[in-house]
């Protein structure tokens, strides 16, 4: 049983060109915020460990905007479901509220260029979503997310 006092962190990837999340679904999102939040479902790759109340960061990848821009916390435990991308593979899902959303067509809050000089170690560019990060990269992410000044949107 997981630890309710020290949750895991995953990172979530996110390509607009190739998900089933576009550009457009994260521009409605934005538009339609609830204190600041709005929820999702999300494939999850390392979801053997994963557990409702975990929290994640969004990579956005594959275009100029690339960077962390949003984060949150997982609302469910995974569960199976259709693939996303329309194959006959099952993949897990996690439900996610998600909060601190970046404007879609600005830059990131934490921009690829910064992850990549701040936590050089770590391969931002490739890999699945749904990773679980160790608690030295996860701490490391978190002090780089709270110093980097807050451009997101909010619902006022």
């Amino acid at each position: 049983m997981q630890d309710p006092m020290n949750p895991k962190v995953y990172l979530m990837r996110w390509n607009p060109s190739i998900s089933s999340f576009t550009l457009d679904d994260y521009k409605k999102c934005v538009e339609k915020l609830t204190y600041g939040l709005f929820p999702m479902n999300w494939s999850i790759r390392e979801w053997e460990e994963a557990r409702k109340g975990d929290f994640f960061y969004m990579l956005r990848v594959g275009d100029e905007k690339a960077g962390i821009v949003f984060n949150g916390q997982f609302l469910s435990d995974p569960y199976p479901d259709d693939d996303w991308a329309g194959t006959t593979k099952r993949r897990m899902y996690v439900d996610l509220i998600c909060s601190n959303p970046s404007k879609p067509d600005e830059e990131p809050r934490v921009p690829m260029e910064i992850l990549k000089k701040e936590i050089p170690n770590y391969n931002w560019e490739k890999g699945a979503s749904g990773e679980l990060l160790s608690d030295e990269l996860a701490g490391k992410l978190a002090e780089l997310w709270s110093s980097m000044p807050q451009g997101q949107v909010t619902d006022i």
